[in-house]
């Protein structure tokens, strides 16, 4: 289900489709360092070769596929059933690994230069350009341009705001860092709490007939990943070994192509509903906002519960733009009447979206 969602990823098709890149393939990052390892990239390229070169209303059994994943990670050597989740990690992990070329010709090529101050920890444009240069210096692959977005991490010591305020001084009181993630990990049950505690959006839900122990939507995972905690620890400015610190984490920047993880758990939060839009406007969802995303690709677990079940996906077809259910070798054209579909059956899993263009 995770692969079909892959392979249906324009920019992936065009990369490893593309002969001009074979030879960059064949020869990744892995391979030069040691050739006997095994290598995923390769088998990547046979797999979306397979998919999109070969017979019409055909099925491929990925079976060398399968065999080099559980020589490079023995979670999945075997058939033991594994979270999907698990298996999107271990994917986009591994082709960026391979396909990793950073050196110091890429590096004069693109003009790539170190930061000329001294880094202010309280200055959010010093702390990203530091942040910047060190991630071009060891990310260039099609999965760091593409799938690749940025956190922005923030704590403000509520000491330094107190003591700065009572002396009557204009200082900089947030201290930043900066983090890239490839995936958005949302933990429904923790969402469900957070907006049971949060009585403007509790009534919200209850205002329009859903009860938020069952069904929460997507937007308000947003909310809840980009909420205040209140922490306690030191303070570098004021010396506090255990001052209330406000932490926030931010979405900064947005991927090409968005990929959401839904961590369902084991205990109630299994069966959430969780309410997705097939557009995402996500000017409100980020500092840098990257316009509207539309939803392609969508993982669905059937089941009754978290140890046993099946995935399946439905993906929406690069080429023709139409909606696909793929359940193993079966694939079942899904219609505009049919779409509600892709909402209703089973329970989400992942989804993926892309920036949306005209």
């Amino acid at each position: 289900a995770a692969l079909q969602c892959f392979s249906n990823t324009d920019e992936l098709i065009n990369y490893f489709l593309n002969p001009n890149k074979k030879s960059f393939i064949l020869n990744n990052s892995i391979a030069m360092v040691d050739p006997n390892q095994p290598q995923l990239c390769i088998e990547f390229q046979n797999l979306i070769n397979h998919l999109w070169t070969g017979p019409v209303k055909s099925y491929y059994a990925p079976r060398t596929f399968k065999k080099i994943v559980g020589k490079i990670d023995s979670l999945f050597e075997n058939f033991e059933a594994n979270d999907a989740k698990d298996f999107v990690n271990f994917i986009i992990m591994r082709l960026h690994e391979e396909l990793n070329f950073v050196d110091s010709s890429f590096c004069n090529k693109s003009n790539i230069l170190p930061p000329t101050f001294p880094i202010n920890q309280y200055n959010w444009n010093q702390v990203f350009q530091s942040y910047l240069f060190d991630f071009q210096m060891n990310y260039n692959s099609i999965i760091s341009t593409y799938f690749y977005g940025t956190t922005q991490g923030e704590f403000e010591c509520q000491n330094c705001k107190k003591n700065l305020f009572v002396m009557g001084q204009n200082i900089p009181n947030i201290k930043y860092s900066y983090e890239s993630y490839f995936f958005i990990n949302f933990p429904l049950d923790e969402v469900r709490k957070f907006i049971l505690s949060n009585q403007m959006l509790y009534m919200k839900y209850i205002n329009y007939g859903i009860n938020p122990n069952n069904e929460v939507s997507l937007f308000d995972c947003f909310i809840y990943h980009q909420k205040e905690e209140i922490i306690f620890g030191y303070c570098d400015r004021c010396g506090n070994t255990n001052t209330e610190l406000i932490s926030r984490t931010k979405l900064f920047t947005l991927p090409i192509y968005l990929i959401i993880l839904l961590n369902r758990g084991k205990g109630i939060e299994f069966n959430i509903k969780i309410n997705f839009p097939e557009y995402l406007d996500t000017n409100q969802l980020a500092m840098n906002p990257n316009g509207q995303y539309i939803l392609y690709g969508v993982v669905k677990h059937f089941g009754d519960n978290s140890s046993s079940g099946h995935f399946a996906a439905y993906c929406r077809s690069p080429i023709d733009n139409s909606w696909y259910f793929y359940n193993d070798a079966i694939v079942t054209p899904i219609n505009e009447a049919e779409k509600s579909t892709i909402q209703e059956n089973g329970l989400t899993y992942i989804l993926f979206y892309k920036k949306y263009t005209n």
